[in-house]
C-alpha cells in the first residue's frame, strides 16, 4: 500500500472549506480537526474521511451522533438492485432526525478505482445523490461519506470505502470507528 497524495489535514474553520490547505494554525481543544487521505495498491484507491475532536462541546457531540446514525443508515443501503439515490434518501431521513436538512444537491458517496494523480474518484462515477437511479451492483466500489457543516466555519464527517458484494457490501477501511472520534 502507498499514500496516494499529501494527506488533507485542516482544524476550525478550514473543516469547513472543502479540500482547503493546512494553515499551520495551532489545534485547540474544542476544534474539529478533519483529516482526508487515501491509501493505494495498483492504482485502487481506498479513501478515508475522518473528524477528531478532543473536548468536544455539547453541540458538537449531537451533530457527531448525527453523522455517525446516517453513516450507518448509508451502510445499510449498500447491496445490490438499490437505487442510488436511496443512500442518499437515508443519509437525509437519519439527519432530519436531529434538525438537520442536508442540501437537495448533496451527494452521500461517489465511486472510486483505478485513479491516476491527482485525483481517486472514478472516471465515470456514479454519485447516490438526490433522483440517481443507478443501480447499485456486485464490484462497484463508493467512497460513502456523512458530514454535517457551515461553510468556512467547521466541518464533522466520516467515511469508509465500501465495496457491493452479491449479498451486501464489505466494509474496506476497518478502523474500528463508526462516527467521529470524540475524547
Amino acid at each position: 500500500m502507498a499514500a496516494t497524495w499529501p494527506i488533507i489535514l485542516f482544524s476550525g474553520a478550514q473543516t469547513g472549506r472543502a479540500h482547503s490547505s493546512w494553515q499551520g494554525d495551532s489545534i485547540a481543544a474544542g476544534t474539529p480537526t478533519t483529516l482526508e487521505f487515501s491509501a493505494a495498491r495498483h492504482r485502487y484507491h481506498s479513501p478515508l474521511y475522518r473528524t477528531v475532536n478532543y473536548a468536544a462541546n455539547e453541540e458538537q457531540r449531537r451533530l457527531s451522533e448525527a453523522v455517525a446514525t446516517a453513516h450507518k443508515a448509508q451502510l445499510a443501503q449498500m447491496r445490490p438492485g438499490v437505487w442510488a439515490c436511496d443512500v442518499w434518501e437515508a443519509q437525509r431521513a437519519a439527519m432530519e432526525r436531529f434538525d438537520i436538512v442536508q442540501p437537495s444537491k448533496g451527494r452521500a458517496a461517489y465511486t472510486v478505482g483505478i485513479g491516476f494523480p491527482p485525483n481517486w474518484v472514478q472516471h465515470n462515477a456514479i454519485d447516490p445523490m438526490r433522483g440517481n437511479t443507478a443501480e447499485l451492483r456486485p464490484g462497484m466500489v463508493f467512497h460513502v461519506i456523512s458530514s454535517v457543516g457551515q461553510k468556512n466555519v467547521f466541518c464533522i464527517a466520516h467515511s469508509a470505502t465500501v465495496s457491493i458484494t452479491e449479498d451486501g457490501h464489505e466494509v474496506l477501511t476497518v478502523d474500528g470507528l463508526d462516527g467521529p472520534l470524540l475524547k
